[in-house]
């Protein structure tokens, strides 16, 4: 999982060249600080401490894919794309994937009883939401700024586990999750002080 979490590391090296934003060194900082603090919570919950190169080369590959997808959709967002035009066809064609790749690999599609299909349609309303917010976002906040707030998921997840499935969580679970709060919290305030030099550099006298 620690894998995964480094998309924002690449979108950090990306954005500049791609958008013309200033990570600023502060942000870079920040940004390697929270992401200690990301892989503390997932070390510290890896209680299991399987690995193995298979795994983590699908990890590496979802960390550059989304990665990739992100800076996408900041590219559309910013071209003018609408939330839901762009979506949509997003959506469909991920559909359309996930049912061919279900029938190559010969899976079964069957959905045997109500309670799973509840669950289906909960995960795809929670996926199209995580999507349509991010998405939103995307044509209001720098591309740096959002990636790094996305180093919160880790956080999210733990505190989740704990509360649905009575996971307890580590010491270096609590000292990771509070490394990452501070420093986003940080990379907001920091976010927030170069929109406002930005705007006012570029309003008139």
């Amino acid at each position: 999982m620690l894998i995964s979490q480094l998309a924002p590391v690449i979108i950090l090296f990306a954005a500049p060249i791609i958008f013309k934003e200033s990570p600023g060194w502060k942000r870079v900082v920040l940004a390697f600080v929270a992401l200690a603090g990301a892989a503390m919570v997932v070390i510290g919950g890896d209680r299991a401490g399987n690995s193995s190169f298979v795994g983590d080369l699908w990890a590496g590959l979802n960390c550059v894919t989304w990665a990739t997808y992100f800076l996408m959709v900041k590219k559309q967002r910013d071209e003018g794309a609408k939330l839901w035009g762009f979506l949509a066809p997003v959506m469909l064609w991920s559909a359309i994937f996930s049912v061919c790749g279900a029938l190559l690999l010969r899976q079964s599609l069957a959905i045997p009883s109500a309670f799973d299909w509840t669950m289906v349609a909960s995960v795809g309303i929670l996926s199209l939401s995580a999507h349509a917010l991010l998405t939103w976002a995307q044509s209001r906040m720098e591309a740096i700024a959002t990636s790094l707030l996305m180093l919160g998921m880790p956080i999210v997840s733990s505190i989740a586990a704990f509360l649905v499935f009575d996971e307890q969580l580590s010491a270096l679970q609590l000292l990771g999750g509070a490394t990452v709060v501070g420093s986003l919290a940080l990379v907001t305030v920091v976010s927030g002080q170069i929109n406002e030099r930005r705007a006012l550099a570029v309003s008139p006298d």
